[in-house]
């Protein structure tokens, strides 16, 4: 599906900018969080942030969905939101929540971005905006999913898509690491229920194939 960023709905902004307020307030209270869970004897912290009307709760190996989700979303509009300019900030904001494996390759492709001479010479920036997420206990995975664009200097719209993030993020010690990130195209995220409908479109797909030569 194309989108044109200039054609973003009234309602859709409203979203966005309502759920990355969340995030950004719930992120802004992590080394609050940390803290408080090694005071307390490792015991969970059940709070309720300002701005957000559930309560969220982190220990010191795990947390609620809430808290999982509001994590995820922050790191995915870290990520899609780059600039020449700002990408070194970003980069170093997302170390201290990164495994060093994932990371390393995280940062590679990001500067590599702002740093190609065609998003330099038009002044590109990305733009992702978060129109939903999940989060899958069993996996321990977040999912992100949104609208993102490459906007130029001259106010156009370069390349839009639907994108998707999707993230494995684990408490260690009350602090949220992302141990494993990828993005793929499309707003449907690939969880359990999505892999398993995969595999039986592929075991059939391979039936039909078989039987064709077999005639």
């Amino acid at each position: 599906m194309k989108f044109l960023w200039q054609k973003t709905t009234w309602e859709n902004s409203i979203r966005a900018n309502v759920m990355l307020s969340i995030a950004c307030v719930i992120t802004s209270s992590i080394s609050l969080f940390s803290a408080y869970a090694a005071l307390t004897s490792h015991e969970r912290v059940v709070i309720v942030p300002p701005g957000i009307t559930t309560k969220t709760s982190v220990g010191w190996a795990d947390a609620d969905a809430t808290y999982y989700k509001s994590f995820g979303m922050f790191v995915a509009t870290l990520i899609g939101n780059i600039t020449p300019a700002n990408v070194e900030f970003v980069s170093k904001s997302l170390s201290g929540f990164m495994d060093s494996s994932v990371y390393t390759d995280v940062r590679k492709k990001m500067i590599a971005l702002a740093a190609s001479r065609e998003f330099r010479e038009t002044a590109s920036a990305t733009k992702f905006v978060p129109t939903a997420i999940a989060f899958e206990p069993d996996t321990h995975k977040v999912f992100v999913a949104g609208q993102m664009a490459v906007l130029t200097a001259q106010d156009t719209t370069k390349a839009s898509d639907d994108l998707t993030y999707e993230m494995v993020i684990k408490i260690s010690e009350g602090r949220p690491i992302v141990t494993a990130i990828s993005s793929y195209p499309g707003i449907d995220p690939h969880d359990k229920a999505w892999l398993k409908r995969q595999a039986e479109n592929d075991e059939a797909m391979k039936g039909n194939k078989q039987g064709q030569t077999q005639k």
